[in-house]
């Protein structure tokens, strides 16, 4: 419980923030939808879903999509339980020096949990997949989380090109995007942050907050303080078409 808590804390902080400051620049997008949207395309299954492994707040699988297996951890919600819980332990916490107390309001945090349930990459694959006309769910939506490690698999089998520039030099505007890319932010040589970029506007989700629209990558680097190098994939159509088939209606 402790862990909702933090959570609540942290998106109560974000929300102030967000309210507190100029944000007219940034679109922030509610992408917590109907899995059965209807879309031309969707990704072929090589075979069926493998379950790894259950856990108290996720559900492991094996997706066998575009010539690899991709591992996807399906988020498990439950929203008024979890609110239930933070209730209780904000009463028993109530008077610690060192927790800060405000009333609990269930609209609020549910508005701030929603969005929990998905990293970066899959955000940036939901976003880039929708643009296309291909349908994202199950693999890339508001409920799954996947590593650094599935967000590189999938860019090697539809990618093709990679730029790496210096994020100093990128600054400086010496490289020029093209039309549509997948991006990944690297610190230290470990990529830890993918971006969907199209028609000047970055596609990103930072940990619990909300995903947005971003008109500029420093808007984005800003929150990655130590990134030190950009990587640039450009999309390969041809590869791309050998992944989908259409959808039935």
């Amino acid at each position: 419980m402790k862990k909702h808590i933090h959570h609540f804390i942290a998106a109560f902080i974000l929300l102030m923030t967000i309210a507190c400051s100029n944000q007219s620049r940034i679109l922030y997008v509610d992408n917590v939808k109907d899995a059965n949207s209807s879309y031309p395309y969707k990704l072929k299954q090589n075979k069926a879903k493998e379950l790894i492994d259950v856990k108290k707040s996720d559900s492991v699988f094996h997706y066998h999509i575009l010539d690899t297996v991709i591992e996807i951890h399906q988020f498990i919600r439950d929203p008024q339980k979890e609110f239930q819980e933070l209730k209780l332990m904000m009463a028993k916490l109530k008077g610690r020096k060192n927790i800060p107390h405000f009333e609990v309001d269930s609209a609020t945090f549910i508005e701030s949990e929603k969005f929990e349930g998905q990293t970066c990459f899959s955000f940036a694959l939901e976003s880039f997949f929708e643009a296309n006309g291909i349908n994202p769910h199950p693999y890339f939506d508001s409920e799954t989380l996947i590593s650094s490690k599935s967000y590189q698999l999938v860019l090697n089998a539809i990618q093709s090109e990679s730029s790496v520039i210096a994020w100093k030099e990128f600054k400086k505007g010496k490289f020029t995007l093209p039309n549509e890319a997948l991006i990944a932010l690297q610190e230290q040589g470990r990529r830890n942050h993918g971006i969907y970029y199209k028609d000047g506007l970055f596609y990103s989700k930072n940990g619990f907050s909300r995903p947005a629209r971003f008109p500029d990558l420093k808007s984005i680097v800003k929150s990655y303080k130590y990134t030190d190098t950009i990587w640039v994939y450009t999309i390969d159509g041809e590869k791309l078409n050998m992944f989908i088939e259409k959808s039935i209606e």
